[in-house]
């Protein structure tokens, strides 16, 4: 399978399930993980400024977006002609989904739930009390984030 990644860190993800650079064959810019792999894969333009054309020229099979990472408009416009794959993951729970799903395409379950366990094990280790805390983002006016953004 040919596979283009809109997105850094499904990039990396996809080199972690073992694929190769005759499989994930283009990249945005901002796609640098893993250094060595990632060097002999096209670059397609930025995450928001995907160039269409150098896309079609890699006939992929695959192209995996994301609903924040890239633009619509262009999302849209690859649709027409290509299989695209939009993720939209703002969860743990629905990272561990994606990895599955991801796992189901690449015929690697067993590696996907390999990754799952791990997050699991990882956040076994911390307290499910909640500090209060607040993180501001701006001075003047005196600004915060809300429970909907990345941060």
């Amino acid at each position: 399978m040919r596979i283009v990644s809109l997105v850094p860190s499904i990039t990396e993800t996809l080199f972690d399930f073992g694929l190769t650079a005759a499989e994930v064959v283009g990249r945005t810019k901002f796609c640098i993980h893993p250094a060595g792999e990632v060097q002999q894969v096209a670059i397609v333009g930025g995450t928001k400024n995907i160039h269409i054309d150098k896309i079609a020229a890699l006939q992929p099979d695959l192209i995996i977006a994301n609903k924040e990472e890239n633009e619509r408009s262009q999302i849209e416009e690859l649709m027409k002609t290509h299989r695209v794959w939009v993720t939209d993951v703002s969860t743990i729970a629905e990272n561990k989904i994606f990895l599955s799903d991801l796992g189901t395409l690449l015929n690697q379950p067993d590696k996907a739930k390999e990754f799952s366990n791990s997050i699991n094990t990882a956040l076994s280790g911390f307290a499910l009390k909640k500090p209060k805390t607040a993180y501001l983002i701006w001075q003047n006016p005196m600004m915060t984030v809300g429970n909907d953004t990345f941060i």
